[in-house]
C-alpha cells in the first residue's frame, strides 16, 4: 500500500514537561537549530498536514497548527490520543520532538514498511522499541482513551493491546538506530554533538571546482548529506544552479544519509553536463 502525503496526517509531540532538560525541549538548538525544526524537516516531505502537540504558545512562531492535549498531565499517550481524536485521517505519524537526529531517510524507511491494516507500525532495533517514531491508526483512538483513564500511561506497554506491526531496522542498510537518539538532558545532548562533530573531506569535480577555486574543502558540524548540501549552496551560491550528485566514500548517495567523522564526500554536477 502506497501512503499520499495528503493522506498522512503527521503530529510532533511536545506536551511534555521537559523536566530534565530544564527547558522546552522542542526549542533546545542542536547544531544551530531547534529539536522542533529538526523534526519537521524530517517528516515534511512525508505529510501535507503537520500538527504540533504542545500545551504551550512556544510554537506559534512556526506557522503550523498546534492542539493541547485533551486530557493533561498523562505523558505522550495522552498526545498520541489527542491527535487521533483531532484527525480525520485513518493513518497518522506520530514523532517524539526530541530526536533531533531523526531524518527523512528513517521516515520513509518508516512509510514503506508499514502494515496499514494494522493497529500501528513502529521501528525497533536490537530489542528496543521505538513508539514515539510511529504511524497509528485512528482507528484505536477509544482503545488509547479506555487506558489513560485507567491510568496506564506507558505508550509502549498501550502495544501489547493492539495489533502491532513491528518494523526493524537493526540490520538495515538505509539509517541507523542513531537517529533515534532520544535526548533527555543537558548533559546527553553534549555527549552527541561531541559525537558529531564531525569534519567532513569534500572532493569537487569539474565545474563545481572551478567556481569554488578549490578542488578539496573540509567542512565541519555536518550532520548529513541533506545538511552538506545547504552549506555548499550556502558557500557558493551557483551551486544552487546544478542537482549535485553526491557520493560518500566511492558510493553513490540517492537519499539523505548521516555521515560521520572522515567521511570523504565526492561533489559532482550531473553527468550529462548540467
Amino acid at each position: 500500500m502506497i501512503i499520499k502525503p495528503n493522506t498522512l496526517h503527521a503530529f510532533v509531540l511536545a506536551g511534555g514537561k521537559s523536566t530534565r532538560m530544564g527547558t522546552d525541549k522542542g526549542l533546545v538548538l542542536h547544531l544551530g537549530k531547534p529539536f522542533v525544526v529538526r523534526i519537521i524537516e524530517a517528516i515534511q516531505s512525508h505529510s501535507d498536514s503537520i500538527t504540533i502537540i504542545s500545551n504551550t504558545s512556544n510554537y506559534n512562531y512556526l506557522g503550523y497548527p498546534i492542539i493541547e492535549d485533551l486530557i493533561k498531565n498523562k505523558g505522550p499517550l495522552a498526545g498520541i490520543y489527542s491527535g487521533l481524536k483531532h484527525s480525520s485521517s485513518q493513518h497518522n505519524l506520530f514523532v517524539s520532538c526530541d530526536m533531533p537526529l531523526l531524518n527523512n531517510a528513517v521516515i520513509n524507511h518508516l512509510i514503506l514498511h508499514a502494515d496499514y491494516s494494522s493497529d500501528a507500525s513502529v521501528l525497533i532495533h536490537n530489542n528496543n522499541i521505538e513508539p514515539l517514531c510511529g504511524i497509528y491508526n485512528k482507528k484505536i483512538t477509544e482503545t488509547l482513551k479506555s487506558l489513560i483513564e485507567k491510568d496506564e500511561l506507558s505508550v509502549i506497554s498501550a502495544l501489547q493491546h493492539l495489533n502491532v506491526h513491528y518494523i526493524d531496522i537493526s540490520n538495515s542498510n538505509d539509517i541507523t538506530p542513531a537517529s533515534l537518539t532520544n535526548i533527555n538532558t543537558t548533559t546527553e545532548l553534549i555527549e552527541i554533538e561531541k559525537y558529531l562533530m564531525v569534519k567532513i573531506n569534500i572532493t569537487l569535480f569539474g565545474v563545481l571546482a572551478e567556481l569554488a577555486g578549490n578542488s578539496n574543502l573540509i567542512l565541519e558540524n555536518i550532520n548529513n548529506t541533506d545538511e552538506l548540501r545547504e552549506k555548499l549552496v550556502s558557500q557558493f551560491p551557483e551551486f544552487g544552479k546544478h542537482n549535485l550528485l553526491l557520493a560518500n566514500n566511492n558510493i553513490i548517495i540517492h537519499q539523505n544519509t548521516l555521515l560521520k567523522n572522515g567521511d570523504t564526500v565526492s561533489v559532482m554536477p550531473p553527468f550529462s553536463g548540467g
